[in-house]
């Protein structure tokens, strides 16, 4: 289980989601997996990003999802939690005040963490919600060009190319195509890389 909570991330990553979520769906379901302990939430958690990725039951990567953020609180696993907020955060109806409550908490979470990657990804999800909320079109922003020059400085290509997408839609939608035009290039080109 250890393992395969290591793997989620991989997996998802590069398109393997389905094996992924099988593997952890057979995991914790093993009799010794039931423990409390943050080898079983970072399954869950993985086990939640796969099942989503690939498809599953709603419910049910949810309720992974929710367990797993769960456990982390109730081992006090700042880091573990910041992580499956994330995670929990982008399953919840987009836009919603329990998605933005979730990474908001994430992104104070990651902060306080002095996590760099972690808070550009706390930021690039919350920049998406807020996008999908029709919130703030300069807090939208703000929080991209925060998040892209964090991924930037962590050397995160892959992810910095997800975190571009809400602003390029902030862009579009304010008939700014220019800047739009050329993350949409920046982002293409990156993503040809992979």
């Amino acid at each position: 289980m250890k393992l395969g909570g290591a793997l989620a991330g991989f997996w998802n990553m590069r398109g393997y989601s389905r094996e992924g979520y099988g593997w952890l769906r057979r995991l914790v379901a093993l009799p010794p997996a039931a423990g409390r302990d943050a080898i079983r939430a970072k399954a869950l958690c993985g086990l939640a990003e796969n099942g989503f990725r690939a498809g599953a039951d709603r419910a049910e990567y949810r309720s992974h999802a929710e367990e797993s953020v769960g456990l982390f609180r109730e081992l006090k696993d700042q880091p573990g939690l910041a992580f499956a907020l994330v995670q929990w955060g982008e399953l919840l109806p987009a836009g919603s005040a329990a998605q933005r409550a979730a990474l908001e908490e994430c992104l104070d979470l990651f902060r306080r963490l002095a996590d760099p990657w972690g808070t550009a990804l706390a930021l690039s999800q919350l920049a998406e919600c807020l996008g999908h909320a029709r919130g703030d079109d300069r807090q939208v922003q703000a929080y991209c060009q925060e998040s892209l020059a964090l991924f930037k400085a962590c050397g995160d290509r892959y992810r910095r190319a997800f975190a571009m997408f809400p602003l390029i839609a902030s862009y579009y939608l304010h008939s700014d195509p220019a800047p739009a035009y050329a993350l949409l290039e920046e982002c293409y080109a990156v993503n040809t890389e992979f």
